[in-house]
């Protein structure tokens, strides 16, 4: 695999990348971050997948809502300019098995509920939580509808909503990772200047405890590429690097 940051393309920044190897028999961990639907991440998620050839593509969406993205992928082999990150991920490795690791079930609820009786935040709190959780599950009931319509009508919806930026895919490549490293530093600037409140806190670090436990479930089947948002890029990463001591 061609090492990330060596050819010159500004977007591929060895900044949004980690690699956690795999023990024994179990592949390695290609953890790829993204600024959501931004050009630039994109182009980074086509070219570094193509190249890398995993057995796995994970992607933090819902299980449930897999089928849409899996179904603009198959209706362009690449995603066009109003397209996302995970359908080109998809894309990009047309042999690799998908996953969905950001799903809420049997194994979510447990992990967050002993999280908040760990955390004890307050009951509004905890009410703020389960709207939350409630709203991501509508979300990928959504997207699967989505998919039905996609597979037994002429419509043809896109995967949710594309967030837009200041720049897009017809911009030079230093316009547009210029404008990803700014988005970057705004929002982690952002998030260190607020104080999260408990409950929304101990939601994150579930998602997080379950991406990194299905990740290390399926680098039993080979190599894996994820797809997740920058801010989720280290903890899983560190998350992943615990578990194979």
């Amino acid at each position: 695999m061609t090492e990330i940051g060596d050819d010159g393309d500004p977007r591929m920044d060895a900044e949004y990348v980690r690699r956690v190897a795999g023990e024994g028999d179990d592949g390695d961990v290609l953890l790829l971050g993204v600024v959501h639907d931004h050009p630039a991440s994109r182009h980074r998620v086509r070219t570094v997948i193509a190249d890398y050839d995993p057995g796995v593509v994970a992607l933090e969406v819902a299980p449930l809502a897999l089928p849409a993205f899996e179904a603009v992928a198959a209706d362009r082999p690449w995603a066009p300019a109003d397209g996302d990150e995970m359908s080109d991920a998809i894309a990009a490795a047309p042999d690799a098995r998908t996953a969905g690791i950001d799903g809420i079930g049997a194994q979510f609820f447990a992990t967050l509920a002993r999280n908040l009786y760990a955390e004890r935040p307050s009951r509004r709190e905890v009410r703020s939580v389960l709207t939350s959780v409630a709203a991501v599950a509508k979300e990928a009931a959504t997207y699967r509808a989505a998919s039905l319509l996609r597979r037994y009508t002429p419509l043809r919806p896109s995967a949710g909503t594309p967030v837009e930026h200041d720049c897009d895919p017809t911009d030079p490549a230093d316009v547009q990772a210029a404008d990803e490293r700014r988005q970057t530093s705004t929002s982690l600037a952002f998030l260190r200047a607020i104080q999260q409140p408990t409950g929304m806190a101990v939601r994150d670090d579930t998602r997080e405890t379950c991406m990194i436990r299905r990740l290390g479930d399926l680098r039993a089947d080979g190599d894996v590429a994820a797809v997740v948002g920058l801010g989720h890029v280290d903890p899983v990463a560190e998350g992943l690097t615990e578990r194979t001591r």
